[in-house]
């Protein structure tokens, strides 16, 4: 908002002058010149654009960069001004903008406020009905004072629900109608327009109302009237210079009256408004050689004058390449991806800046070099033709918007649809051609070797209820590596297991040989996993644990082996008509009567198989347990009341075990009664409902409840289980949403409290603490003797076989110069790099991201941001930021933690 002193009636008051810009044409005749000198008449203009009303781009340029380098952030209408040159706009800006409509909750004391957010909202490319949180478009034609604020509040009023395509109540407190009503019933005796009813009409007042009036002028008569006379009264106006004496001759008039003429189409630079020079030449009289504008000849650059210029040319150069004007339907640049799918195979992809999808066609056609053929019809322009591939009979070129991974069908031509960014495009050949609406691959991530399925829905817009339908999608050919199958009815194609590891694609297709494809191509990365998993076996004695360790193994008898010789442990391993079994663990051999059995427990619930050992397969972060007893039943939870004891409080401790009823085959689950359970140097038993009471609690700490169902002379009637738990001095200092995940993190393993502090919820995470996290969610095993080549990780430091594990698994690789900082504190770039890296996300290299922010990370690490947000793992501190940069710190790693951990299982 420009504020402007005025006399009114005697006293000083100031005005909120709000100016904006527009596009259009015109020339007048010579005899209406001569015309309009001797009295009113009827005014011709031509909307041919002359020479001398074309911009230099470079002009825009200069000008947008003085704007740029100004200190602090823009003011609305330089970001108006940027963003509808195609300029970049400080992302602190919109930072603040948003924080501003938070702040008001989108309810504004001034009309002008908000009218003049909606227009710069939609110039950069955003959605002003979806901003914040709030519809600011609702905050304009719902505000009963907009003509508390004079003309300008009617005129930008006006100009904001014109700014897009919206959905306006025909019982609004303002509409269109209304607005352009009160504008007529206010047109001053001069025939122009003031800021203050009843006083003498102003130059950027009235250039202002042309321009909101422009959209009306052909359709209605009243506004056409109105409009001439304006028109009339301008011309008689101007100076011999070009410009106008408003307050003195300025650039901000001349640049008002740029914006009306093009918003109406006429020319600028045409014989109406040419005295001795035109409109076009004074405004270039006020170009400064630091590319700004001044507001009087003679004097410097200055912000307001040079943010209205840039208004002025920007909506010069789009009259001139007849691109629509700079306020009606604004059409602002974002950046998208752009597919193009010809009916055999692809043509081109690329990321391209543009406002509709019929720009960004032609953007990335002229990137490409691919020729692109397009028509004007009654209808509107439509594509005839791409890569000389041309509509023939009912097939053509059409095109489809993905956008918050759903699709958008549009009613509307290419060169109508308003582009968001981080839109993906798809422009196809097709007739009855369906989009792919989902790809599922069974399992997930498979292993090498291992056969699994991709699984294929269509969709496609039902127009009589006007809905999506998905449907299978029967038919099509689905490529995976050097693989070819085609899907079943289901839209299900099988494959054999992929011999190597890694990422690999889904390619589906739906080419015909004489017609258009069934489907567009669609592409979806996966991962072949190793068949050798990380897993830990726990072998259990009668009376004792035997051993413990993690290993690399594809199968259960695999890993047994693997442990049982780490720590120099004889096996007997037998074979039978059903496979091997296990008959002799160290000095304790089966007999008839009891033995050796096998258990797993996967992601805190334990599996019962129904394979031998040497057939059972492994999946990441399994726990074997290898124990002796056939009669041995399992802990199935140890819970806590409260579930987060404090310090040096009571609380209870709820053990269940479990069976599996082969009869009836389910789980069988009842309390543990009268099991050992060990705890801080003491020994419990628990009651008959399996709970048993801590009444003195416990100090801040790291503890192990072991509980054991160990018999003299007898094997276990419970197979030991140990459950962490940890007690934080500070667990009521985390935010309420962290204390879940710091809960389940600590029974989980996967993070342990810090010392006398207790959790240290604030506290930033380093370097070696997010090896050692990551090594607990993947079950990693650790090198008994580490060999880092990192020069700052000593050998017998607590981290170093932390460090060794994650770099053997190529998830970190240091800082450069044979370091690996393990004091350093993690930024939240660095983890979405961490995670991607060991969980193998997909991190699509094609993709654009929504984060204003992003460009605050490294170009390399963009893949992995969008990875880790669309595995739900890491969430942006907003809808619009990442904050690659900020510091991560524990109650954000325990979140993460539990999500990574749960994803793998």
């Amino acid at each position: 908002m420009y504020l402007f002193k005025k006399k009114v009636k005697g006293e000083m008051i100031m005005i909120d002058l709000v100016k904006k810009s527009l596009k259009g044409k015109f020339i007048l005749s010579l005899l209406s010149l001569l015309l309009l000198v001797q009295t009113v008449g009827i005014l011709t203009f031509s909307n041919t654009a002359s020479a001398n009303s074309t911009v230099n781009e470079s002009e825009i340029t200069g000008t947008s960069a003085y704007l740029q380098q100004l200190a602090g952030n823009p003011t609305d209408w330089t970001a108006f001004a940027l963003g509808r040159a195609g300029k970049s706009v400080k992302a602190a800006y919109l930072d603040q903008l948003e924080a501003q409509v938070k702040q008001k909750k989108g309810i504004f004391s001034s009309a002008t406020d908000a009218e003049r957010l909606v227009l710069t909202i939609k110039a950069v490319g955003l959605d002003p009905t979806h901003f914040a949180g709030y519809d600011l478009v609702q905050s304009v034609y719902s505000n009963s004072d907009l003509a508390k604020s004079g003309s300008m509040g009617v005129i930008y009023g006006l100009l904001a629900l014109d700014s897009g395509t919206y959905t306006i109540p025909a019982t609004a407190v303002n509409t269109q109608t209304s607005l352009i009503q009160w504008l007529l019933d206010h047109q001053e005796a001069a025939k122009g327009w003031a800021y203050v009813t009843d006083e003498a009409s102003s130059i950027d007042v009235t250039a202002m109302a042309l321009t909101a009036f422009a959209p009306y002028y052909a359709k209605n008569e009243a506004v056409k009237k109105a409009t001439d006379q304006a028109l009339s009264w301008l011309s008689s106006q101007q100076k011999p210079s070009g410009a106008f004496n408003e307050f003195g001759e300025n650039s901000e008039s001349v640049s008002q009256v740029i914006i009306a003429l093009t918003s109406l189409g006429i020319d600028p630079a045409g014989p109406t408004f040419t005295k001795t020079k035109n409109v076009i030449n004074a405004l270039s009289s006020y170009r400064q050689k630091d590319g700004g504008y001044a507001h009087t000849v003679g004097t410097p650059s200055n912000a307001m004058s040079s943010e209205q210029a840039l208004q002025a040319l920007v909506a010069s150069q789009l009259f001139t390449d007849k691109k629509g004007t700079l306020y009606n339907n604004i059409k602002a640049a974002a950046e998208i991806n752009i597919t193009i799918e010809g009916p055999h195979g692809s043509v081109t992809e690329g990321i391209v800046k543009a406002a509709d999808v019929l720009e960004g066609l032609q953007k990335l056609a002229a990137q490409q070099n691919v020729p692109v053929e397009i028509v004007d019809s009654t209808y509107g322009k439509y594509v005839s033709s791409i890569q000389n591939i041309k509509s023939a009979g009912n097939d053509g070129w059409a095109y489809a918007v993905q956008r918050n991974h759903g699709w958008i069908y549009p009613q509307v031509g290419m060169a109508e649809f308003q582009l968001l960014p981080n839109d993906q495009v798809a422009i196809y050949y097709g007739g009855s051609t369906q989009l792919i609406h989902q790809i599922k691959i069974t399992p997930t991530q498979p292993k090498v070797g291992q056969a699994f399925t991709v699984t294929v829905e269509q969709s496609t817009w039902d127009w009589t209820a006007n809905k999506e339908t998905a449907s299978a999608a029967a038919g099509v050919d689905v490529q995976v590596g050097a693989q070819k199958q085609t899907t079943n009815e289901q839209g299900i194609a099988s494959f054999i297991g992929e011999n190597t590891t890694g990422p690999i694609k889904a390619v589906i297709t739906g080419y015909k040989a004489d017609a258009a494809p069934s489907v567009v191509k669609s592409t979806y990365s996966f991962q072949i996993a190793s068949d050798h998993v990380n897993v830990r076996v726990n072998i259990e004695g009668p009376q004792k644990p035997i051993a413990t360790g993690v290993v690399s193994a594809v199968y259960a008898i695999d890993a047994l082996q693997q442990v049982a010789l780490l720590n120099n442990i004889p096996l007997e391993i037998t074979d039978s008509a059903y496979g091997k079994y296990l008959s002799a663990v160290g000095d304790t051999s089966a007999d008839k009567n009891d033995g050796w059995m096998f258990e797993v427990l996967r992601g805190n619930i334990w599996i019962y198989p129904d394979l031998g050992i040497g057939q059972f397969e492994l999946k990441p972060n399994d726990q074997i347990y290898i124990y002796y007893g056939f009669a041995a039943q399992l802990v199935q939870s140890v819970n806590f009341i409260p579930e987060q004891p404090k310090a040096g409080k009571a609380f209870k401790i709820a053990v269940t075990q479990e069976t599996w009823d082969w009869d009836k085959n389910q789980r069988a689950a009842k309390p543990g009664a009268g099991l050992t359970v060990e705890l801080n140097g003491k020994t419990y038993v628990t009651e008959t409902d399996g709970t048993l009471n801590i009444p003195a609690g416990l100090t801040n700490g790291s503890y192990n409840v072991v509980v054991t169902g160990y018999q003299n002379q007898a094997s276990p009637n419970v197979l030991r289980f140990v459950q962490p738990l940890q007690i934080y001095a500070d667990y009521d200092k985390a935010a309420s949403w962290a204390q879940p995940f710091i809960v389940q993190s600590s029974k989980l393993g996967l993070l342990q409290g810090t010392g006398i502090e207790g959790f240290s919820p604030t506290k930033q995470v380093t370097r070696a603490e997010m090896a050692a996290t990551l090594v607990r969610i993947l079950g990693l095993p650790i090198p008994k003797q580490t060999t880092n080549t990192f020069t700052d990780v000593a050998a017998d430091s607590w981290y170093a076989g932390y460090i060794a594990a994650v770099k053997e698994q190529g998830i970190v690789s240091g800082i450069g110069n044979g370091t690996y900082a393990p004091d350093q504190k993690v930024t939240r770039e660095q983890l979405a790099l961490m995670l991607t890296r060991a969980l193998k996300l997909n991190a699509p290299t094609d993709s654009v991201t929504a984060f204003r922010d992003a460009d605050t990370a490294a170009k390399t690490s963009i893949p992995a941001l969008i990875a880790v947000v669309e595995a739900e793992l890491i969430t942006g501190v907003d809808e619009t930021h990442f904050n690659p940069l900020g510091l991560v710190t524990r109650e954000m790693l325990a979140a993460v933690a539990v999500r990574a951990y749960q994803s793998i299982h």
